[in-house]
């Protein structure tokens, strides 16, 4: 199966309980919210979520590249796999963010 390179926005919660991939901010999937437990400094967030991403897209992490959003809680990550690999586990977050209420799925 062919990679596409796929961009990912993602919104950071830092210092969370446990890590976890908590389901899309809107309908559109524009938007992945993320909770790590690792707190915002010296890059321990940043890494955080990128073992997150990469653990739960079943990819390797030296793929997953930090494009944007350094020492931001909004962050744009890219990294190479199957689109419809991608597609596949997108379907499957739940909508967590401001489009939740009233979406059917």
């Amino acid at each position: 199966m062919e990679k596409s390179r796929i961009t990912l926005a993602v919104k950071v919660t830092p210092k969370a309980d446990r890590d976890a991939v908590a389901g899309w901010r809107d309908s559109s999937h524009s938007e992945l919210l993320l909770r790590v437990s690792a707190a915002p400094e010296s890059g321990k967030a940043n890494s955080a979520v990128q073992r997150l991403l990469a653990d739960s897209l079943g990819i390797p992490k030296s793929t997953v590249q930090l494009l944007r959003g350094q020492s931001s809680r909004q962050k744009l990550f890219a990294f190479s796999m199957p689109a419809a690999d991608f597609e596949a586990w997108s379907q499957q977050l739940p909508m967590v963010g401001n489009d939740a209420q009233g979406v059917q799925g």
